[in-house]
């Protein structure tokens, strides 16, 4: 299920917030949006967020319990993400899961490597 503009626009201003210490990140984000937002919004990828976060779970060899702690989050929520029920989550959150599974954040969540962006 694609994500409307606005919650894709509310995304990104949250997720500015957030790492507005990493300018190179930032102004991938930025340029990505900008010139690719149909192509993003639109997106369908086949590795989808819960074959991601399984395969870095994996590949970090830890437990739902200990992403969810990471991630200031509850065990529900991370179990929704690894089964698809839900296909998003809040910047700060993508972050932190990101930085605890050792993962870019645009691989985590677009599914992409930050030289493709």
């Amino acid at each position: 299920m694609a994500m409307a503009k606005s919650e894709v626009t509310a995304w990104c201003r949250e997720l500015a917030e957030h790492i507005n210490s990493d300018p190179i990140l930032l102004s991938a984000f930025i340029k990505a949006y900008d010139s690719s937002r149909a192509a993003v919004i639109n997106r369908k990828p086949a590795f989808t967020l819960a074959k991601r976060m399984k395969q870095a779970i994996k590949d970090k060899g830890c437990y739902q319990t200990d992403v969810a702690r990471a991630a200031r989050t509850t065990p529900t929520a991370v179990n929704f993400w690894l089964t698809g029920a839900s296909l998003t989550m809040e910047a700060g959150t993508a972050i932190r899961v990101a930085k605890f599974l050792n993962v870019d954040i645009e691989w985590l969540i677009l599914g992409v490597e930050r030289g493709d962006l």
